[in-house]
């Protein structure tokens, strides 16, 4: 009844009806999968690269803080290795001997002094201590009675004799014109009396703050961070901003979990002053110190958005070219099936033989039409 040609047809018609029907059904499915797709895995590199940014800089920290502590030490055995070279220098221990004043030997004191602070850059001052004479002698100081002593702090601890070294003690002292404040941690060595001499004499050596500040500031991705050293008293030892200088932490909470833990080193995430950041700590045994950094979480959010905003960008490109070319491919498949479906379309015999009704409903009408005439001849 039908040629090869028209049978072909009427399957791609059929075909074509049921293409037709879900072909923007289909495309529309695949185009809100592609921004689930696009929204999921930007979010994920979101996190991912905010993760790996935490990885990152408690890592660069800790390594900078580590650097910082050897050189904290450095500084620390190096002005050790000054006193005892003082405490050997013949014209010091000629001034420790002193029962009376002799202002010949305290001149070469002084002198002594100057000599051998010119080889240590990082050292502002030293002085020397007759407990005998209650007389002071220094680099930046003429001789004279611990009475007429202008640090009254140092004072103290001289005169009223207390037995033990005060390793560094943070002090804000004035320049020799009396004008400037200068930031130093002070050593004082006492030297403990023998046999029934109760001769306390000591050297104070005056160090710059600055010169374990300058190695807590880096450059970088942790440019312009907060770093400073406490001791276990909560003190500001040297501060990124020397204006905190001395100043008492020891009531911030997060500074109270670092002492009390037992962990050499660590990080945490905390609010200060309502501001969030990344703390990374390490402790150093020998000074009894703990070196911390403060970096702005802010930071780390805002360099992850603008990441989120790339990768947004980068996947909804690759998305749309995506669409655009399976678009492109899926029309190309479609033009042979709707040539055959327009080619059998103007076929006058067949549509005659439709005699205007739907492909499927005449499809299955002459079914049904040859399963009853098969009936009716069995019969």
């Amino acid at each position: 009844m039908f040629s090869a040609e028209m049978k072909v047809g009427i399957v791609a018609k059929f075909v074509f009806l049921h293409i037709n029907r879900y072909y923007t059904q289909i495309f529309v499915f695949f185009i809100a999968l592609s921004m689930v797709i696009v929204i999921t895995l930007s979010f994920a590199m979101y996190y991912i690269y905010k993760s790996a940014a935490v990885r990152e800089i408690t890592g660069i920290s800790e390594e900078t803080l580590s650097r910082s502590s050897y050189y904290s030490e450095f500084v620390f055995n190096l002005t050790t290795y000054f006193a005892v070279d003082i405490y050997l220098d013949n014209n010091i221990i000629d001034f420790f001997n002193l029962k009376a004043e002799d202002p010949i030997v305290e001149s070469r004191a002084k002198k002594g002094l100057a000599r051998r602070k010119s080889a240590y850059p990082f050292i502002y001052s030293v002085s020397v201590y007759n407990s005998n004479l209650g007389k002071i002698v220094g680099t930046n100081i003429m001789s004279q009675s611990i009475s007429n002593y202008t640090d009254k702090k140092l004072t103290r601890i001289l005169k009223d004799s207390l037995i033990g070294n005060y390793m560094l003690l943070p002090r804000k002292i004035s320049n020799d014109q009396g004008n400037v404040s200068i930031n130093v941690l002070t050593m004082i060595l006492v030297e403990p009396g023998t046999g029934e001499s109760k001769s306390q004499n000591a050297i104070i050596i005056d160090i710059f703050e600055s010169s374990f500040r300058e190695q807590n500031t880096t450059d970088g991705l942790l440019k312009n961070n907060m770093k400073f050293i406490v001791n276990d008293d909560g003190v500001v030892m040297t501060h990124t901003d020397s204006k905190e200088f001395i100043k008492s932490y020891i009531s911030h909470e997060y500074l109270q979990q670092i002492l009390k833990s037992n962990t050499k080193k660590g990080s945490m995430r905390k609010k200060i002053n309502g501001t969030e950041y990344l703390i990374t700590y390490i402790k150093n045994d020998s000074l009894k110190w703990t070196i911390i950094s403060l970096y702005p979480s802010g930071r780390i959010t805002e360099s992850s958005r603008k990441m989120l905003i790339q990768i947004t960008f980068v996947c909804a490109i690759i998305c749309s070219a995506s669409l655009l070319l399976s678009f492109i491919l899926s029309k190309r498949l479609y033009k042979p099936v709707n040539r055959l479906v327009n080619a059998v379309s103007g076929d006058k015999a067949f549509t005659e033989h439709r005699n205007g009704t739907n492909e499927i409903d005449w499809i299955l009408d002459m079914y049904y039409e040859k399963s009853r005439k098969a009936e009716i001849f069995h019969d």
